[in-house]
């Protein structure tokens, strides 16, 4: 794909989507600018499900493998002063996608619907000419408010807890799409259902001086090693 991909927050997305826009209330000696004439990067999003800052290589955790979340932060940006609102599925994605608080949005509880008189990232995004995916799950409500232009569900596997990444829609959408695309790959791991683990073990487990204590708790070390056997089966190394 000859178009420059850029992996961005929501937020900050929304801002360089703006860059070039000149505001009506400017001065009148700057010229307007089109929109449509402003050559427009694609722009792809991806969330995990459930996934905490520890479980990640980049943010000092060596026991996962997340070698592409790794490689993005090295060569992108890192943050290290950021937070959700609201860590429930659908809130935390209903603000991803409004850029609004889950108070404000009126999602602020599970499987809750935003309000449909907020405007979300589809209908924005659509106004500056992008087409909107969404590639796997969604857990946002009502349709009338998340409007996708395409839409793919996460795919079934055998032999495994949770439906993956629709990888072949999204690979054969690369191949043929002409318009700037504003796409969010939104997989369903690490969240359980997990895979079993047998005999897991404390030394495989990261921890930190907060959880340190826990490393006599069975169940703690069972949660752990599972997340820890998820990353390791479904990101190649």
């Amino acid at each position: 794909m000859n178009k420059k991909s850029l992996i961005l927050p929501f937020l900050v997305v929304i801002s360089i989507a703006f860059i070039g826009c000149i505001s009506n209330n400017k001065s009148n000696n700057v010229a307007k600018v089109d929109a449509n004439q402003i050559e427009k990067p694609n722009i792809i999003f991806y969330l995990a499900d459930d996934q905490d800052v520890y479980d990640y290589g980049c943010y000092g955790n060596e026991k996962v493998n997340t070698t592409a979340v790794d490689r993005l932060a090295k060569e992108g940006m890192l943050f290290t002063n950021a937070f959700t609102a609201q860590t429930i599925c659908a809130p935390s994605r209903s603000q991803v996608f409004t850029g609004k608080y889950p108070v404000k949005n009126g999602c602020f509880a599970n499987h809750t619907a935003t309000r449909p008189t907020i405007e979300s990232v589809t209908s924005k995004m659509k106004k500056l000419g992008y087409e909107v995916v969404l590639a796997g799950k969604s857990h946002v409500k009502p349709s009338s408010v998340y409007q996708w232009d395409k839409e793919w569900l996460p795919v079934p596997k055998k032999d495994v807890p949770r439906a993956y990444i629709p990888l072949d829609s999204i690979k054969a959408y690369f191949k043929k799409t002409k318009k700037p695309f504003c796409m969010f790959i939104t997989s369903k791991y690490p969240h359980g259902k997990y895979f079993d683990v047998e005999n897991a073990k404390t030394e495989d487990i990261k921890f930190y001086p907060f959880n340190e204590s826990k490393k006599n708790d069975k169940a703690f070390i069972q949660k752990k090693q599972v997340i820890i056997e998820v990353l390791q089966k479904i990101i190649p190394k």
